[in-house]
């Protein structure tokens, strides 16, 4: 099946204060259509300016080399008229406060029906009735006055819905959610999710899902990839990820997860500060917060490592082995 998107060798370089600070590092990743990836990192790790490089709308001033394509088509060679319709009918966007997505004076039914009638000339009366439909189908009652009301009479987790419903209303190939959850309480998050994922899968449309939380990602996508620090450092398939990881990163978050079933005086932690892109020397980037670390790993970047159950960017992935698989529980930096 050939990929729906393709990103090879992505390198990103944003302009800050006269110069440019490097964000993202010969980035790889591609996503299938009807697959649901997860792109988990910490904040600062590159996460969100990716999503921006996908659909072209980094900042002026930003360098990007690599290379990037929708169906084939180079994404970084379209014209506007192309890029115009890519943003409006191929690919839409859920960010992370559906309140900043929304002109507070304008009715609901307006800002969920904008992209039918802007893009696709699809008359009020039609858009505001299949709006009504995708609405309900995803959870809200009486969606014609849902759709009458404005954005400050709405609950977080409603704007969250109708920003989900926008999103469906044009039926695109692929999905970006940008940690569309961390405005909203647990319960609603548990709601929001749901809805995203058995929408996703009925339509057959690709998602990117952009999260810090690894558990989340590991229930929601197919995949999983890690960025740390501007690099891909894993990616494989979710459960095996949660259960097998490849990489003392990974492991590490893995066994930081507060858990239910065990009892802990104190949280597991990995040592030492996360680094940005820019930050990194000449080795690994995680060599510093590594127990496993090693001359080679301090000097050299890893190459990566193709496995049986997806990829990994470590100097002794192979050898750490089943070390990594029983790591849980214990502290990385002991």
């Amino acid at each position: 099946m050939a990929e729906l998107l393709e990103i090879n060798d992505l390198t990103v370089e944003l302009s800050v204060r006269g110069g440019h600070r490097l964000v993202l590092d010969r980035v790889s990743l591609d996503l299938a259509p009807g697959e649901a990836l997860g792109l988990v990192g910490e904040s600062g790790s590159g996460k969100s300016t990716m999503a921006r490089a996908v659909v072209r709308g980094l900042p002026d001033g930003a360098r990007v080399r690599g290379n990037l394509r929708f169906k084939g088509a180079d994404i970084s060679a379209m014209s506007p008229k192309q890029l115009r319709a890519f943003r409006s009918q191929s690919v839409a966007t859920i960010g992370q406060n559906p309140r900043a997505s929304m002109n507070p004076v304008r009715r609901i039914g307006d800002y969920a029906t904008e992209a039918l009638r802007t893009n696709f000339k699809v008359p009020l009366a039609e858009a505001l009735r299949r709006a009504a439909v995708v609405l309900g189908d995803i959870g809200i009652n009486a969606p014609e006055r849902v759709l009458r009301q404005y954005p400050h009479q709405l609950s977080g987790g409603m704007l969250q819905r109708v920003v989900i419903a926008a999103a469906l209303l044009v039926e695109p190939d692929l999905i970006i959610a940008d940690e569309p959850t961390t405005a909203l309480d647990v319960t609603t998050q548990s709601e929001v999710m749901a809805i995203l994922q058995s929408m996703q899968a009925e339509r057959g449309m690709a998602m990117l899902f952009i999260t810090h939380d690894l558990d989340l990602a590991a229930a929601v996508c197919d995949r999983t990839a890690v960025l740390y620090a501007g690099q891909i450092i894993e990616d494989q398939a979710s459960s095996q990820l949660q259960s097998h990881p490849q990489h003392p990163y990974t492991s590490g978050l893995v066994s930081a997860r507060p858990r239910v079933d065990v009892g802990i005086e104190r949280l597991v932690t990995i040592p030492g500060r996360p680094l940005a892109a820019y930050e990194r020397g000449a080795g690994c980037t995680f060599a510093p917060r590594c127990e496993y670390a090693t001359d080679i790993c301090r000097e050299n970047m890893p190459p990566v490592l193709v496995t049986t159950s997806g990829r990994v960017a470590c100097w002794h992935a192979e050898e750490l082995g089943t070390l990594l698989h029983n790591h849980e529980g214990e502290s990385i930096g002991s």
